[in-house]
């Protein structure tokens, strides 16, 4: 068991002089899935809501609540509310592509506009993290890489939290931009990003707050720098967790720290030259 305050002066034992990009996933990373304003809705019932709504429209006859238990039985499986559904949705006929794609727009819209009436609780703009991304322009890359929908939920979402900004359009990847491929079953959306990025993998930060994700970009790219957002004090830290986080603007500190205080050695060394 580690306490994180315990863990947190990584810029000793990393060169984050190296890192040129960070790759974030977004749901769970720049907000937490917790109880939203006290009533006790969580973003978790939100989205089960809409998986069964979604999926009792194309499954024609399914109860809703059956269709609850499917869609979190599958994001609980995949991380992901679909993929798990496939199986059975072809069994109602449908080909696999044509069931993704429908359940996937499905869902993300009616996540929307579920969320609406909570997101001032979900997305809380955070003045303090702002200032830190600012502080990385010109020599930090930020990538996303998500399960979720680029245009009907992780754009609007990233606006709506100000840190759209921050990305270039075309850094910004949904679920539907590397084919549906789940991330935690193989790296071909992290093989896309990096070449949008224009950045090798051992430049590259990869902030997830699902463990197994890192684990398989890890057994890809060992020299990957990989960190975990977590959402509590003491946590067992996997082999191929190299940081624990509990907040974005704690990586992006410890990264504009360490190039700080390495500018500071070199302008020391030089004042000290003959």
């Amino acid at each position: 068991m580690q306490r994180l305050s315990d863990s947190n002066p990584y810029s000793q034992q990393f060169n984050f002089l190296r890192y040129q990009a960070i790759i974030w996933d977004f749901d769970g990373v720049f907000y937490d899935f917790a109880n939203l304003d006290g009533s006790g809705v969580s973003f978790y019932d939100l989205c089960d809501e809409a998986n069964a709504y979604t999926t009792c429209r194309l499954l024609k006859g399914m109860e809703h609540e059956q269709a609850r238990q499917l869609a979190r039985t599958s994001f609980e499986k995949y991380n992901d509310p679909i993929t798990g559904l496939i199986p059975v949705a072809q069994q109602y006929g449908y080909k696999k592509e044509d069931f993704v794609r429908k359940a996937f727009y499905g869902f993300n819209d009616r996540l929307a506009e579920l969320v609406q009436q909570y997101r001032q609780s979900l997305f809380n703009p955070c003045p303090d993290a702002l200032h830190r991304f600012t502080k990385g322009v010109g020599y930090i890359r930020h990538g996303l890489l998500t399960h979720s929908c680029t245009h009907r939920w992780a754009k609007p979402a990233l606006q709506f939290l100000k840190k759209l900004d921050f990305f270039h359009p075309d850094h910004v990847m949904g679920f539907e931009d590397f084919d549906f491929k789940p991330k935690g079953q193989g790296v071909e959306g992290m093989d896309m990003l990096l070449e949008r990025l224009n950045v090798a993998p051992w430049q590259a930060v990869f902030v997830e707050d699902t463990a197994v994700h890192l684990r398989v970009a890890k057994e890809k790219y060992p020299d990957m720098l990989c960190v975990w957002k977590v959402d509590q004090d003491e946590v067992e830290k996997p082999d191929y967790v190299d940081i624990v986080i509990r907040r974005p603007a704690d990586l992006i500190d410890m990264m504009v720290k360490h190039r700080h205080h390495h500018a500071r050695a070199m302008h020391n060394k030089l004042a000290i030259q003959p």
